[in-house]
């Protein structure tokens, strides 16, 4: 397996008028990580790709990132330091799948004629079928690994919001299987290559191709809506988690489920019956 930089990708331009655009990928990979032989250089690219979608430059704003990860909070270096341990515990689970996009760049100035960098653009998290998120326990009977995982997190709020996530969809499917994504995020710089379409096509292959096929999950931000309906997701329930905590009273969270494919033996192939090209919420 290959070393991701963990070099952060171009930040959204305050001023644009004034920024060259960021490079773009000669080309875009999808790579499943391996918790065996993923360095953890891995783990600080992904903390990166991940405040760039989601946090912007790491010190909030959100109602959940606020709760979840209280101000004051350290640097942006030791908050990739913690987020990177902590996918690297996360990934320990036998039912979670971390696959990434990974995007191959020219050079920069300095690297030699010929030679390319590789980052991660994207990245999706899948749960296998029969995946439930269990809660962390406390701080205090936590080993020495797990804590430094979760340094700084507010465990409370953490295991409330993922443990109301989870009731929904308990409440929801029962005891039938299903494939749950729990993460898709793309690098807001490269947002108009489809990323998300490639990622998300991936899993439900995976999901079609099961024996027989499984339906799938998913808790959906206004912005992935779009392309969560391009491929079959229907909205199930919209519920609140965490009202009781700090910028929470408003939030919901939309559930929607992918039925099982009917017909498909092998995932999604030549397009599947979605149809790869679909329009996606980059």
């Amino acid at each position: 397996m290959s070393t991701l930089s963990a070099t952060p990708a171009p930040a959204a331009a305050e001023q644009p008028q004034q920024q060259q655009p960021p490079p773009a990928p000669t080309s875009i990979r999808l790579q499943t990580l391996d918790p065996s032989t993923t360095p953890h250089t891995t783990f600080t690219a992904l903390f990166h790709l991940l405040t760039s979608a989601f946090g912007g430059s790491g010190n909030g704003s959100s109602p959940i990132w606020d709760n979840m990860y209280p101000l004051p909070r350290p640097s942006l270096d030791e908050q990739a330091a913690v987020g990177a341990r902590q996918h690297a515990w996360e990934i320990r689970n036998r039912d979670v799948v971390y696959v990434v996009a990974v995007g191959t760049f020219p050079a920069g100035e300095g690297g030699g004629e010929g030679v390319e960098e590789e980052r991660p653009v994207g990245l999706a998290v899948w749960g296998r079928p029969g995946y439930r998120w269990k809660p962390l326990v406390q701080r205090e009977k936590m080993g020495q690994e797990e804590r430094e995982a979760y340094e700084g997190y507010n465990l409370d709020f953490r295991n409330e919001w993922r443990g109301t996530l989870q009731l929904h969809r308990d409440q929801l499917m029962g005891d039938e299987l299903y494939w749950y994504l729990s993460i898709l995020a793309v690098h807001p710089s490269y947002q108009k290559y489809k990323i998300g379409s490639q990622l998300l096509d991936h899993g439900l292959s995976l999901a079609d191709g099961a024996h027989p096929p499984l339906p799938a999950l998913l808790e959906s931000s206004p912005a992935g809506k779009r392309l969560y309906k391009s491929r079959g997701f229907v909205k199930e329930g919209e519920y609140p988690s965490c009202a009781t905590w700090k910028g929470m009273e408003e939030v919901r969270f939309p559930l929607y489920r992918r039925p099982a494919a009917r017909g498909v033996e092998q995932g999604l192939q030549g397009g599947g019956e979605d149809g790869v090209q679909a329009l996606a919420m980059e």
